[in-house]
């Protein structure tokens, strides 16, 4: 009887963190400022077409697209996507223009013209960077390295790539050095990984060439691939860095959505969550599959969740990718009758320790 009373208590928990839980701010970020000279309107449709250039760059992490010949006509009327705009002054500065665009319509219209967009829930890039320098080599994150930590943000940032470094924490120094990272020692930075709970992870090792500077990447994300990277400037080097990273993403995390369609599921079951820590650390490690928008409890046995998997792409396309999923165990797919005569799948997963 105690086991039922928290079974359903960890349930209704279940529940209430999905009802609580804030919608996606996915569109909430199609918003730019860019400094203007004057509130003349042939000065803000010239603005509205640039802002929309770096819209569309950050959704969907192609650059050049603006000039492509499916985006082109995205930018002859840029004001059909502009939510709302406003000047922002402050004594002694510039004038700047604020616009806000519409996500989901720019989304549509890329659909419409066979141009996928980054998946709203698509995980962070973990990185691991090594820089050679004086004779030093600094690992980058925590206190260490914030120039060209900012330098690597803002230019995967305008791409759309959401980077997340180390905290080089005491737990991180014990597991991993610069030296490890820079003599590319994977093993013991896929180990130092772990605490961080994104599937993707990139390292990569910088230093001077020449009269400039040099890079070499490796990307680990089902398998692994490498890069080099070269440049006059650090930001040369980790603009080239982020415009790779980008393009290597994009075939698993940029989606085509179908214009118009319903909104499609899929209806798993996972054994192994005894507690509402094991619920929280399976939710989280979901929603970084790529296509997957949201994640629903609908019931719940002993040691096993019911869940409903809200998506933006094929359901077979997600079923492939949760299937190789390191935190996930397939065990069997039961087969359910459907109203439509056909059979449904729901495969039945086994969360790992």
């Amino acid at each position: 009887m105690k086991h039922c009373h928290t079974l359903r208590a960890l349930f209704s928990m279940c529940l209430l963190l999905f009802v609580l839980r804030p919608a996606t701010a996915a569109e909430a970020a199609l918003s730019v400022r860019i400094a203007v000279d004057s509130q003349q309107a042939e000065v803000r449709e010239q603005v509205t077409r640039q802002a929309l250039s770096q819209i569309l760059l950050r959704m969907t992490g192609r650059d050049g697209l603006a000039e492509s010949g499916a985006a082109a006509p995205l930018l002859e009327r840029p004001g059909r996507f502009l939510q709302r705009y406003q000047y922002e002054s402050q004594p002694g500065q510039q004038l700047v223009l604020l616009l806000q665009f519409d996500g989901t319509a720019i989304r549509r219209a890329l659909a419409d013209r066979g141009v996928p967009t980054w998946s709203t829930d698509r995980p962070p890039v973990l990185v691991w960077l090594a820089v050679e320098q004086g004779g030093r080599r600094l690992l980058v994150g925590g206190e260490e390295g914030g120039e060209i930590r900012a330098q690597l943000q803002a230019a995967a940032a305008r791409r759309g790539v959401l980077l997340l470094f180390p905290l080089m924490d005491s737990e991180d120094r014990q597991k991993v050095s610069g030296a490890d990272v820079f003599g590319g020692f994977s093993e013991r930075v896929q180990q130092a990984s772990e605490r961080y709970g994104t599937p993707i992870m990139v390292m990569g090792r910088m230093y001077r060439e020449g009269g400039g500077w040099a890079a070499r990447w490796t990307l680990s994300e089902r398998g692994s691939a490498s890069w080099n990277t070269a440049g006059a400037t650090p930001g040369e080097v980790l603009d080239s860095a982020a415009v790779e990273l980008a393009t290597r993403l994009q075939p698993r995390y940029a989606v085509l959505p179908t214009a118009g369609s319903r909104e499609q599921q899929l209806v798993i079951q996972v054994t192994g969550v005894g507690t509402l820590r094991d619920y929280d650390r399976l939710e989280r490690r979901l929603r970084t599959v790529g296509g997957v928008i949201d994640v629903r409890p609908l019931a719940l046995e002993p040691d096993t969740v019911l869940l409903q998997l809200a998506l933006e792409m094929a359901p077979e396309r997600v079923w492939n990718a949760l299937k190789q999923d390191r935190a996930l165990v397939l065990v069997s797919a039961l087969r359910n009758g459907s109203d439509s005569g056909q059979d449904l799948q729901t495969p039945v997963f086994r969360l790992t320790p």
